[in-house]
């Protein structure tokens, strides 16, 4: 099982209960959640506060995932892991991983599969800046 402590998570997701649910699982793993109903929220939220970690759904209105993984992409060191996840095939992983995505989870997904995705982006942001969440 992945320890999250000391992380913050922002969970981005126009429908409202699975926002939750993810709130609630990643806050049962240690972390602090966050949740953002659009992109446009979301990423007023990333500028706003310190977040290891954007969850981003990749359908939604007022600022989709990718707009979302592209604006979060823009802000250098200060910018966060983002993992998308997605309910249809109209995003290819490479167009993800090219917007800036650490990855990309197909729902519905088993949330051993988003806590080992959670936890590969964070120790990989670790190794990147040098600095734990």
């Amino acid at each position: 099982m992945t320890t999250l402590s000391d992380t913050r998570i922002l969970v981005v997701d126009d429908e409202l209960d699975l926002a939750e649910i993810l709130g609630m699982s990643l806050s049962l793993l240690g972390a602090e959640v966050d949740l953002a109903a659009s992109g446009r929220l979301g990423l007023e939220q990333v500028r706003a506060g310190s977040f290891d970690l954007v969850l981003s759904d990749i359908r939604m209105n007022d600022g989709d995932g990718i707009w979302l993984c592209r604006e979060v992409s823009k802000m250098g060191s200060r910018r966060p892991v983002v993992v998308l996840l997605s309910g249809f095939a109209e995003v290819s992983r490479q167009e993800a991983l090219d917007a800036g995505a650490f990855e990309i989870i197909a729902k519905p997904f088993q949330l051993e599969i988003l806590e080992a995705t959670v936890g590969a982006a964070l120790a990989a942001r670790v190794a990147q800046n040098g600095v734990a969440p």
